[in-house]
């Protein structure tokens, strides 16, 4: 009887971790497809400030 019991442990165990595994797997695709449909280079909404301010700035002198 002692045999039966240990089996039955040691199915739950592999199921538990299938389980578990199954489920980060599908949490990290999850999380991935969120990141891929980020848009970070749209244009901001709102009240948003254009903080980047770009000058011509010669690196050779030209005298």
């Amino acid at each position: 009887m002692r045999r039966i019991g240990t089996l039955f442990e040691a199915i739950w165990v592999f199921f538990l971790f299938v389980g578990c595994t199954l489920v980060f797997y599908y949490g990290i695709l999850w999380v991935s497809e969120e990141y891929n449909n980020y848009h970070r280079y749209d244009e901001p909404k709102g009240r948003a400030v254009k903080v980047v301010h770009l000058e011509n700035y010669n690196s050779i002198d030209s005298s």
